[in-house]
């Protein structure tokens, strides 16, 4: 079983096709996917979405945690304070995924809309590693900041085939021993890096696939744009 997990917060302007393009995956349909969500109280329609989905039943389950300790925002805001939420989320998250024990993790964030071959991609590729992520942009334009950094936190260039990674982040496939044994934590650069040092202190590999290339859509108007990057 692959379990799909995700902080939410104010994203209702995207969450309808975030549910499509993972209903959508190659070789795997909906029923065999579980989603877990930790849902931050919204002032828009995002909770409806997740209800009309879980009622909805074409994925295996529909799941939300509620977060009520605050720290939630809508537009984004990066700092200290911020990143102590996003841990606490990702790791009640991880809690969550640890109870139900799936054979694979996939942290999907809500502003990444996965192609049709992503899952299979991926699993095709992760042999070798605990960890895999799809290629993402963390811009709105230009290829040179993909989702992967050097042990000095320093951004990668774009790597031409799949390989080994010190971080990865926004979408990443974990095996039961990464999602079992590395926890996210406070880090100057996000909870991604902290969680990326604690798997890399864990003996943990971490790689990023090329083959693949996932829309981050980071701001309500880029929903419609189409992105040369990445092909739609």
């Amino acid at each position: 079983m692959i379990l799909v997990g995700a902080p939410v917060h104010e994203r209702g302007w995207i969450l309808q096709d975030w549910f499509e393009h993972l209903a959508a995956q190659e070789d795997f349909p909906p029923d065999g996917l579980e989603i877990v969500f930790n849902y931050g109280p919204s002032n828009d329609n995002t909770l409806d979405l997740i209800q009309e989905e879980a009622q909805r039943g074409r994925f295996g389950a529909v799941r939300w945690l509620t977060d009520v300790h605050g720290g939630h925002v809508g537009p984004r805001m990066w700092n200290l304070d911020r990143y102590a939420t996003m841990v606490r989320l990702r790791n009640d998250l991880l809690g969550e995924v640890r109870r139900r024990g799936p054979d694979y993790y996939l942290s999907c964030d809500t502003d990444m809309l996965l192609p049709p071959h992503t899952l299979r991609t991926l699993f095709r590729n992760i042999d070798g590693f605990n960890g895999i992520a799809p290629l993402a942009f963390m811009t709105d334009h230009g290829e040179g900041f993909p989702n992967c950094m050097n042990i000095d936190n320093q951004t990668r260039d774009l790597p031409s085939v799949t390989s080994q990674q010190y971080a990865v982040f926004g979408v990443v496939l974990m095996d039961r021993l990464l999602y079992t044994n590395v926890d996210y934590e406070v880090h100057g650069m996000g909870e991604d890096l902290g969680w990326a040092k604690n798997a890399w202190a864990n003996h943990m590999s971490l790689a990023l696939c090329p083959d693949v290339r996932v829309k981050h859509v980071m701001y309500p108007a880029m929903l419609g744009m189409f992105d040369n990057r990445v092909g739609f």
